[in-house]
């Protein structure tokens, strides 16, 4: 499950070189989880994303799930996302689409020295609406590791003060991928912040991140600014 950091930089690299188009976005991120019992909590996150350049708005996710806590270390949940996206396509009348999912999934926490470190596996069952045609049902898989580092003097558990993070997630389309890109990869995402936590329950973030996007019949590298807020209550 530890998944090796230098490894999956050099997949984001590698995947960056081939795309055929740029573009440059806008992305605010919310996640926050709430706990019942010791067990037991809730998820949440939402996110609302430009189009290139910031001309218009171009999507909203939101992503409800329910958690069980095996230990402080090791999380499992399961939830429904909905994804509203307007394409903006010149003599198309109605520019929306929408998209459902399942999605399931397991998160490991860990330290490593000075850093802490995440890594978690999600599963996708998607229903993608397609215009004039059937919805589009296919399985996603992604494999997600992020590593924190707080910037200030070592302390036992790290509950305030600036901190870096680098993370990295890789998309695999494992079910009717010819509906789609027809390929196995989807997308490849890396991304590096900066940020501070407030307390042990909150944390804002600003960075940078490099979506690489396989598509049908072009690939796109698209360059996003995002600001992240992170509870845990």
């Amino acid at each position: 499950m530890k998944i090796s950091i230098i490894g999956l930089l050099l997949i984001g690299c590698c995947l960056t070189g081939f795309a055929q188009e740029r573009e440059h976005a806008v992305w605010l991120s919310t996640s926050g989880t709430y706990k019942i019992s010791n067990h037991w909590g809730l998820y949440i996150d939402n996110q609302f994303r430009s189009s290139n350049e910031a001309k218009y708005f171009r999507q909203f996710i939101t992503r409800p799930g329910v958690i069980y806590n095996f230990n402080k270390n090791q999380i499992a949940t399961v939830g429904y996302a909905y994804a509203k996206t307007n394409r903006l396509l010149d003599g198309v009348p109605d520019n929306n689409i929408s998209e459902n999912r399942l999605w399931e999934q397991f998160a490991l926490l860990h330290r490593m020295g000075a850093l802490y470190a995440t890594q978690r596996l999600r599963l996708e069952q998607r229903n993608v609406e397609t215009k004039g045609k059937e919805d589009v049902f296919s399985q996603r898989f992604r494999v997600y590791t992020r590593y924190l580092l707080p910037l200030k003097r070592r302390q036992e558990s790290f509950k305030n003060g600036p901190f870096a993070a680098l993370q990295n997630e890789i998309y695999l389309n494992v079910q009717n991928k010819n509906k789609l890109n027809g390929n196995l990869l989807d997308q490849n995402r890396t991304y590096l912040a900066f940020g501070y936590r407030i307390s042990p329950h909150l944390d804002f973030e600003l960075g940078a991140m490099n979506q690489y996007i396989k598509g049908l019949t072009k690939n796109t590298i698209n360059t996003v600014g995002q600001l992240g807020i992170i509870t845990r209550l």
